[in-house]
């Protein structure tokens, strides 16, 4: 099976790889990453985030050995007046589309606080508090809001899950029967 996903982000692809081996052997499929546009601004927000997944995933899809056409995106969504960090995951197969979405860890207020004050965008905001408190720059968000007690290939893992699943399915998941009945 020829899995391509909409990145050569080595994180992402290990993270496809991982958990595509739950349900595929591993010797049975190649997890190919190749650089292309989400189509949406550096820091996503709201819709813009699934927009970005499917960008990345249908610009794999059609590439003639794709089986799966896979992509992730990261990004910023407001919900009951919390702002939260979530990942959304989209698999193309055979033209249909699936999607996934992860749990949203809140952003910590100071981030929000420098984001608005500074009128920052979130990636140069994060650096910028990095940079005050003179940490290096890890690129894993959840991480640095938790001191890696969560770490943001957690998001990035449970949205391709849910995406996911509805493609792998034994006969009596209701994803399997729905429309047969």
């Amino acid at each position: 099976m020829n899995i391509i996903v909409g990145t050569k982000n080595k994180a992402k692809i290990a993270i496809v790889t991982q958990v595509m081996a739950e349900f595929i052997p591993s010797d049975e499929m190649t997890v190919t990453g190749i650089d292309t546009p989400s189509g949406v601004p550096d820091t996503p927000r709201g819709e813009q985030i699934k927009q970005g997944a499917y960008n990345r995933a249908q610009n794999v899809a059609t590439i003639k050995l794709a089986e799966y056409g896979i992509g992730i995106e990261s990004g910023l969504v407001e919900r009951y007046g919390v702002w939260f960090e979530e990942a959304w995951a989209c698999i193309i197969i055979d033209g249909k589309s699936y999607y996934g979405y992860s749990s949203g860890l809140p952003i910590p207020e100071y981030v929000l606080q420098t984001m608005q004050k500074e009128d920052l965008e979130h990636g140069p905001a994060m650096r910028q508090i990095l940079t005050e408190l003179s940490r290096p720059d890890e690129r894993d968000t959840w991480g640095t809001y938790s001191d890696k007690l969560i770490l943001r290939s957690v998001s990035l893992q449970e949205a391709l899950r849910n995406a996911l699943i509805q493609t792998i399915v034994s006969k009596h998941s209701l994803y399997k029967i729905i429309g047969k009945l």
